[in-house]
C-alpha cells in the first residue's frame, strides 16, 4: 500500500525564511532499524494498546484471596499472554516499520533539505 505524502512541515513561501535545522545528510537503514527497535520495544504504550482491544479483561480482585497474599495467579497469566502477543506482533512488523520509516524519512528530509538551501 503506497504511503500518502503529508503536507510540508511549513507552508512554502519565498518571503518567509525557513528555520534552519540540523538534518542528517542521508537516511540509512540503521535509522529505520533504530526507530523500529524503539517503536517495538515493550512499554506501557503497547500494554495500553493491547488493553484497549478488549481481547481480555484484567482479572477483578478475588474476594476469597487472603489480604496477606497479594499475588493473584490470574494477573500473572494475563500478563504472560499479553507479553507473548505483543512480543510476537512487534517481531512480525519490525522489518516493515523500519522500511516504511526509512522511505518516508528519506522523502520528507530530501524535500526539507532543498528548502533550507534556498
Amino acid at each position: 500500500m503506497p504511503i500518502k505524502p503529508a503536507a510540508p512541515a511549513f507552508p512554502s513561501s519565498k518571503r518567509e525564511p525557513v528555520p534552519q535545522l540540523k538534518i542528517a545528510p542521508r537516511v540509512t537503514r540503521k535509522h529505520g532499524e533504530n526507530f523500529a527497535a524503539e517503536w517495538c520495544a515493550e512499554g506501557e504504550h503497547g500494554w495500553e494498546a493491547f488493553s484497549n482491544t478488549g481481547l481480555m479483561e484484567w482479572p477483578e480482585d478475588d474476594p476469597n484471596q487472603p489480604i496477606d497474599e497479594p499475588f493473584d495467579p490470574r494477573d500473572a497469566r494475563y500478563e504472560k499472554i499479553e507479553d507473548e502477543i505483543l512480543e510476537r506482533t512487534f517481531a512480525a512488523v519490525r522489518t516493515a516499520v523500519a522500511e516504511a520509516f526509512t522511505k518516508v524519512a528519506r522523502e520528507v528530509l530530501a524535500r526539507e533539505r532543498k528548502r533550507q538551501v534556498r
